[in-house]
């Protein structure tokens, strides 16, 4: 597998599947770091050593980036978090193929100091499936 420069990642958010996706303009990073559980198994007869099968999945999305008033993107975002209703992100590492899934918006933080802008972090968490585009 090549590698690929992350510049032409596209993040874009809708309200619906199927709806009109908004890209999130000013957004410089992302990140998604996922965990599995691991049940434990090991029984008496096991003898030392536990033992493990995997259960459940979890996945998150972390964003970042320039803090864009009128930027769409980022008002379904926060209407989401304001509404504690879902919302749908694509991720596109190279600008044309990636993933979609429904998040919930666990966070969103939207700061800034005298001399820089105002920046915003977002953290998302997964419900469901996520579906390569």
């Amino acid at each position: 597998m090549s590698a690929i420069a992350a510049h032409p990642a596209l993040i874009s958010i809708a309200t619906t599947v199927g709806g009109t996706y908004s890209e999130l303009t000013g957004a410089k990073s992302f990140s998604m770091p996922g965990d599995t559980d691991m049940l434990d198994t090991t029984g008496f007869s096991d003898g030392a050593d536990r033992t493990f099968i995997p259960g459940l999945r979890n996945r998150t999305l972390d964003l970042s980036g320039r803090y864009e008033s009128a930027d769409t993107g980022y008002g379904h975002l926060k209407t989401a978090f304001d509404n504690q209703t879902s919302i749908f992100i694509k991720v596109l590492p190279n600008g044309s193929t990636g993933f979609r899934a429904e998040y919930y918006v666990a966070s969103l933080e939207i700061s800034g100091e005298v001399d820089g802008l105002v920046e915003v972090s977002i953290s998302v968490q997964r419900t469901g499936a996520t579906t390569d585009i």
